[in-house]
C-alpha cells in the first residue's frame, strides 16, 4: 500500500517531518524538535501526535519521535524541500 503524503512547505507538520526525515538516523523527544524548530508547546505537541496517529511518523514506548522507514515519498519530500530551499538561496545570494 502507497500512502500520500499531505504536506505544505513552511507550516509547523511540514517542518516537523522535514527535521526528522532528514534526520533519520536519531529519534527525537518533543522538547528536542520544539527547541530546534522553535515551536510553541501546544503546537509542536499536538502536530507531533497527529503526525504519529496519521502514520507520517513513529515514536518509540519512551516517546522518542522518529523517520519511518516505509514512507519512502516522505523520503523524496524532505529532498525536495532541501534542493528548493537551496536554489531559493542561490537566486538570493546572486542579487
Amino acid at each position: 500500500m502507497t500512502l500520500e503524503a499531505d504536506l505544505t512547505p513552511d507550516i509547523t507538520k511540514s517542518d516537523i517531518v522535514a527535521f526528522l526525515y532528514a534526520n533519520s538516523e536519531y529519534g527525537y523527544r518533543s522538547i528536542e524538535i520544539r527547541n530546534h524548530l522553535d515551536i510553541p508547546h501546544g503546537n509542536a505537541t499536538t502536530t507531533l501526535k497527529r503526525l504519529h496517529e496519521e502514520g507520517y511518523i513513529g515514536k518509540t514506548d519512551d516517546s522518542y519521535y522518529h523517520a519511518l522507514d516505509n514512507r519512502e515519498e516522505l523520503r523524496r519530500y524532505v529532498v525536495s524541500l532541501d534542493q528548493f530551499h537551496r536554489m531559493s538561496n542561490r537566486a538570493t545570494d546572486e542579487t
